[in-house]
């Protein structure tokens, strides 16, 4: 029973470490913004009302596009009508 009580103090007194005592290299400010923007949800959202913004901005611009128009109904010779 001693035992098992100074096996047990011991083992709960000795430094135990699962990992290296180096730290991780910090994250600066430009990294972290650049991986929020590239991965998070609402950055994602974000850019689909971009696109979507964009689509209907290029479907207004769509309207004022010229078009060409022509009717061939009747022939006008020296400004009288040819009943064809």
């Amino acid at each position: 029973m001693k035992l098992l009580l100074f096996t047990l103090f011991v083992c709960a007194t000795a430094p135990l470490s699962a990992q290296t005592t180096s730290a991780p290299p910090a994250l600066d400010w430009a990294t972290f913004r650049q991986q929020v923007l590239d991965n998070h949800p609402l950055s994602l959202q974000a850019d689909l009302y971009r696109d979507q913004a964009r689509a209907g901005e290029l479907r207004a611009r769509g309207g004022f596009d010229p078009k060409a128009y022509a009717e061939f109904s009747n022939k006008n010779f020296t400004d009288k009508n040819c009943p064809c």
